[in-house]
């Protein structure tokens, strides 16, 4: 739902500019965005975002822990997040 939060910012803060980090290395901003309009009926302005791609996201799915997976999860969001900020 993170489509209509956006939508909603942007319809009240007109010149606010969002940041979206996304894990979907393969797919197009624009892809991404006929995605959220097909799926959640709302239209973002493709001017209004920028999409910053993290190709570490592996580091943070589940299926690379099979056991203590949130302990492990955990430990690997700060890294995760250095590397989303310094990307950006």
């Amino acid at each position: 739902m993170q489509w209509c939060a956006i939508n909603a910012i942007h319809q009240k803060y007109p010149d606010v500019y969002c940041i979206v980090y996304s894990g979907d290395i393969d797919a197009s901003p624009d892809e991404i965005l006929a995605t959220a309009r097909d799926r959640f009926n709302v239209i973002i302005d493709p001017e209004r975002i920028t999409f910053v791609f993290l190709h570490r996201r592996a580091w943070v799915e589940a299926c690379h822990y099979p056991r203590l997976t949130m302990l492990l999860q955990v430990g690997t969001w700060l890294p995760l997040l250095v590397y989303s900020l310094s990307n950006t």
